[in-house]
């Protein structure tokens, strides 16, 4: 209703989307904006559709990936907490009458259950609070936040899959702003904006750097840190030929293609993690539970 009464004011459509950059983002006023100046709004919103197309489409790539996993580790979860609590204090009372040295796995046992019984809330709480007061300051304090984002990228898969998908986009939206007819300069700027990893935001400044110091993009590219040897030498090679729109194109494809194979194979990549995980969850509840029973029964004997 804002943007109409706006329009029949007599603003642009730019100033009456402006208002609401924050919720839109910059990379919808910039498109609007240009699509008023070129006369070619229809063009301008297509262009913006296929871009946020695009960057939906991998996210919901990736969710779809991970829901396996996180299924599994979810009910391991689930699973690990029921036998803590109902499997073990049932058991308790006839390792404590045993009167011998216990196995090493079941006083382990023990001892989470005895933790939970007695300190489950107090974890809890502090877990929470814990992750309320890492919200605050990573929400709150750029150096935190910069530090945490860099930790993210040194996490086995998770960091790969981060930094393919923002480098990814950035470029991918950088080629469809450049083609779209913005400015470089802008064009750097509204793509940088859309990275949420501070860390790979700060490195990919390197670019706008350069260009306002009047060096090429290449070296923008080389400085950043961000991209391999051979998409930097394809876009000095775009760059000199004065073909930057279609290099950046196919740097834009092999990162798009690289990242679709990690998340394709991500199932993959993290089984033996889960499998070791499991057969480590069911060997230690074996352990703990059988071996002080073989013992008794040796007692018995």
């Amino acid at each position: 209703i804002s943007v109409e009464n706006d329009i029949k004011a007599g603003l642009s459509l730019t100033s009456a989307f402006s208002k609401f950059e924050q919720e839109l983002g910059k990379l919808t006023v910039s498109m609007v904006k240009l699509g008023e100046e070129t006369g070619d709004l229809a063009r301008a919103f297509k262009d913006l559709s296929v871009i946020l197309h695009e960057i939906s489409d991998n996210r919901k790539r990736l969710k779809k990936a991970t829901r396996y996993p996180m299924f599994i580790i979810f009910a391991m979860s689930i699973a690990f907490i029921i036998v803590i609590l109902f499997v073990i204090p049932p058991f308790k009372d006839i390792f404590v009458q045993l009167n011998t040295q216990l196995p090493l796995p079941t006083r382990f046992l023990l001892w989470i259950e005895g933790a939970i019984q007695k300190y489950g809330l107090y974890i809890l709480i502090g877990g929470v609070t814990f992750f309320a007061i890492v919200s605050f300051f990573y929400n709150s304090n750029d150096n935190v936040r910069l530090k945490l984002d860099k930790m993210l990228l040194n996490i086995y898969i998770v960091g790969q899959v981060i930094k393919l998908a923002m480098i990814g986009r950035f470029v991918y939206v950088l080629q469809r702003l450049i083609d779209s007819g913005i400015p470089i300069m802008d064009a750097v700027d509204i793509a940088l904006n859309i990275i949420d990893n501070t860390y790979i935001k700060k490195s990919l400044a390197h670019i706008k750097n350069s260009i306002i110091s009047g060096a090429t993009i290449k070296q923008g590219f080389e400085e950043s840190g961000m991209f391999e040897n051979m998409t930097v030498q394809m876009i000095a090679a775009g760059e000199e030929s004065g073909s930057l729109v279609l290099m950046l194109q196919k740097v834009s494809n092999y990162y798009l293609s690289k990242y679709r194979d990690l998340v394709d194979n991500i199932a993959i990549l993290i089984e033996p993690i889960l499998i070791a995980a499991i057969a480590g969850f069911v060997l230690t509840l074996a352990l703990g539970i059988f071996l002080p029973m073989w013992n008794l029964t040796e007692i018995i004997q």
